[in-house]
C-alpha cells in the first residue's frame, strides 16, 4: 500500500507564490516582445501576429485573459470571450475615466498610478 504525500499548508503556499513568480516572469516576457517593433524578421513578425491574435489559446488553456482595454472590440478578443468562456482583464487603466468607459466589458481590471 502506497502512502499519498499530502503537503502543509506552507509547502502550498510556497508552490503558488513559486507559480505567481513564473506567471508574472512569463508576462514580462511577453510584454518585452510586444514593446519590440514589428517590423523586422519574419519570424518575428510571426510570433508578433501569434501573440497579438491569441492564436496559441486553444494550446495553452489560459484561466483568463488580459488584454489592453483599447482594444476590447477586436475579433480574437471576442472570439475567446465566447468560446473559451473565461475571465478576461482589462490593462493597464490609468484613469478612472478610462475605467468608467470600460467597466461594463471586463471581469477584472488591472490599474497603474492610480487607486479607485
Amino acid at each position: 500500500m502506497t502512502k499519498k504525500l499530502e503537503r502543509t499548508p506552507i509547502e502550498s503556499l510556497g508552490m503558488e507564490l513559486q507559480n505567481i513568480q513564473q506567471s508574472i516572469a512569463g508576462i514580462y516576457r511577453i510584454g518585452e516582445f510586444l514593446k519590440e517593433k514589428e517590423e523586422g524578421t519574419f519570424t518575428r513578425q510571426i510570433g508578433y501576429f501569434i501573440v497579438k491574435n491569441l492564436l496559441t489559446n486553444f494550446i495553452t488553456k489560459p484561466d483568463f485573459i488580459a488584454y489592453h482595454y483599447k482594444y476590447k472590440d477586436c475579433l480574437p478578443l471576442k472570439i475567446c470571450r465566447r468560446f473559451y468562456k473565461i475571465p478576461i482583464y482589462g490593462w493597464t487603466f490609468r484613469d478612472k475615466k478610462a475605467y468608467k468607459e470600460n467597466e461594463p466589458y471586463f471581469e477584472g481590471f488591472i490599474f497603474e498610478k492610480f487607486v479607485l
